[in-house]
């Protein structure tokens, strides 16, 4: 899914800035403000090509 969570990013001109705190074994990641029912799909998105573990 990676592959076309990347593609997607591409073809909108998204862009991802920042980067996990990848020496820390636990961290808080919050997101706003929510302005779609489509922001929970884009965070998984942004997940899967960040390749990081999340629970929530």
């Amino acid at each position: 899914m990676r592959f076309v969570y990347l593609f997607f990013f591409k073809i909108l001109g998204w862009k991802i800035e920042g980067d996990v705190p990848r020496h820390l074994t636990k961290y808080i990641i919050a997101v706003a403000p929510h302005t779609s029912n489509w922001d929970f799909l884009v965070g998984l998105a942004v997940r899967s090509i960040m390749r990081f573990k999340s629970n929530f």
